[in-house]
């Protein structure tokens, strides 16, 4: 993750489009921008697999079992930090 400003950014992804190959460029203007006011991020397949895995006892996990491991998601290591400052400014 970078944090550019958002000017340099489409100023980058223009000459992207006008045909400059840089390869740092490209990456920068091919990349996913994060939506302002995001939540925190977390690798949610690993998570996935983590709730899968805490089967007991050879069978599926039943649903209150599942909804109770569920609830651990804010102990799901955190990749990126939410954007406290827009979603402050939401409320």
């Amino acid at each position: 993750m970078i944090d550019i400003p958002e000017e340099k950014y489409n100023y980058v992804k223009k000459q992207v489009a006008e045909g400059i190959v840089n390869p740092l460029k490209v990456y920068i203007a091919t990349g996913t921008p994060l939506p302002k006011g995001h939540g925190r991020l977390i690798d949610a397949d690993e998570y996935k697999e983590h709730l899968y895995a805490c089967e007991t006892n050879g069978r599926p996990l039943h649903m209150m079992e599942l909804n109770e491991r569920l609830a651990t998601v804010d102990e799901a290591p955190t990749i990126i930090e939410a954007d406290k400052a827009e979603s402050e400014d939401k409320e």
